[in-house]
């Protein structure tokens, strides 16, 4: 795969270098002045933005006061600008959003669809579970718009509508960020029912970099106008819950984990995305004066294409030392319990593997067992059967107690939380097919030496 160059802004893909197919991109990127950077394609290229708007159209829902009016928290308002998975923690805050602003779901405009996640849309197939208005990806938008339109007042039957006052509201944020007229933006229908706005490319990079740029200003002087807070507070509610901006092993999520902060990605469908990046040594660099903005539109919509043109600008820019390593590093990946019940999720990189020689470890299976070290945020499981039990282990090497999980069903252990270390845990690397070597051993003095050639797998 070759990537595009000023003179080639095209993404082509070959086999022995005969060209398969040429994906033409369009990009740009622009510092918060609105200098532009570089280009590729056409940046004047009218282009929906699908969800790539959401910040903005967060925005004008903050403006209304509905946060504080209904106690929304960061973490609710990062899945106001989400496109989520549809996992638990995303529908169960979706849920208390319509809870705190007294909307019921059968008020959501969005309607359901299949989850993005595929494990979980397998999942609800063999379930014949019929997903409804709050499993919808854009559900954390709607249950936003709900509340807006109700801070200002308004009636809730229609929020969806671009006559609604909630949608005035937001029509005239898009057009404020970007800095256009009335005219010169169009408004088409999404996927999920809400008006999304159609501007040049340009101007969408102009927006993330004044998300970015309001976040280095709340950083510096929290003195700042109201509108560079609420825009600031969006930027930081993103980067800092990615998990509720997108989902397990989702782009935008290993993006902004990769990121640590610094970062704001959001995908629009149809192959649109937005990035805003905060001020550094490295923008500076550029000739940037304060954060920069990017967007990205690919011409025919592939969203692989997408993902892989976003990290080489990217890669190019060199923002971090390399971009594409540092995002493959936040890669998820899943395993089960050894009768399905139980799946395991990775949502980063364990801080630490290790090959346990504690008793209760080699009890499971061998002469000793890997483990991943990782925080409560840093793995999901999913367990639609309820079929994990716990139970408190007071007879330890450490001899503190350890809290361990197991699937009941088939009693594969799954992880276990010292009480030493509150907040970590021992995730079973056995559950997944990839184990990397261990960097470590613990509880040497409780290894077994084996007489004889014995082969073992953790």
């Amino acid at each position: 795969m070759t990537i595009p160059s000023r003179d080639d802004s095209y993404v082509v893909i070959d086999r022995n270098g005969i060209v398969e197919n040429k994906h033409l991109v369009h990009a740009v990127v622009v510092d918060s002045t609105g200098q532009l950077l570089l280009s590729l394609g056409d940046p004047s290229r009218i282009t929906l933005l699908r969800s790539a708007a959401k910040p903005a159209q967060a925005l004008a829902v903050v403006e209304t006061g509905a946060l504080e009016q209904f106690g929304f928290d960061d973490v609710d308002l990062a899945l106001m600008c989400a496109s989520h998975s549809s996992e638990e923690r995303h529908v169960a805050r979706a849920q208390q959003m319509l809870a705190k602003s007294q909307h019921v779901e059968d008020q959501l405009r969005c309607g359901g669809h299949p989850s993005i996640n595929l494990a979980i849309a397998r999942e609800w197939i063999k379930r014949g579970f019929e997903p409804t208005g709050v499993y919808n990806n854009c559900s954390g938008k709607h249950a936003g718009m709900l509340a807006g339109a109700k801070a200002i007042a308004a009636t809730s039957d229609d929020y969806h509508l671009l006559t609604h006052p909630i949608q005035t509201r937001v029509r005239q944020v898009v057009e404020e960020l970007a800095g256009l007229d009335e005219q010169d933006v169009r408004w088409g229908l999404d996927g999920c029912n809400m008006p999304a706005p159609a501007l040049p490319l340009f101007h969408l990079a102009k927006i993330y970099a004044s998300f970015a740029q309001a976040s280095d200003a709340l950083a510096s002087d929290n003195s700042t106008a109201k509108r560079v807070q609420h825009m600031g507070r969006i930027f930081n509610a993103m980067s800092r819950n990615p998990e509720m901006v997108g989902g397990v092993g989702r782009f935008d999520t290993l993006l902004m984990r990769a990121f640590n902060g610094a970062i704001i990605g959001k995908v629009g469908a149809d192959g649109c995305y937005g990035i805003g990046l905060r001020a550094s040594k490295r923008t500076e660099s550029l000739g940037a004066v304060g954060a920069i903005g990017i967007a990205v539109k690919i011409e025919d919509g592939n969203l692989d294409i997408l993902y892989a043109a976003v990290a080489e600008i990217l890669e190019q820019l060199k923002p971090i030392s390399s971009v594409v390593n540092a995002i493959l590093a936040m890669s998820s990946y899943s395993g089960t319990c050894n009768c399905g019940s139980i799946t395991v999720t990775l949502n980063a990189a364990p801080s630490a593997t290790l090959a346990c020689h504690c008793s209760n470890c080699r009890r499971s299976g061998g002469p000793f067992s890997i483990n991943y070290l990782l925080e409560e945020k840093d793995f999901t499981v999913s367990d639609p059967k309820s079929s994990a039990k716990q139970y408190l282990d007071s007879n330890t090497a450490s001899k503190a107690s350890v809290t361990r999980t197991f699937c009941q069903t088939c009693g594969s252990p799954l992880f276990s939380q010292p009480e030493k270390l509150p907040g970590k845990y021992f995730v079973k690397a056995s559950l997944f097919d990839e184990i990397p070597s261990a960097r470590s051993d613990i509880f040497l003095e409780r290894k077994i030496h084996w007489e004889g050639d014995v082969e073992v797998s953790a």
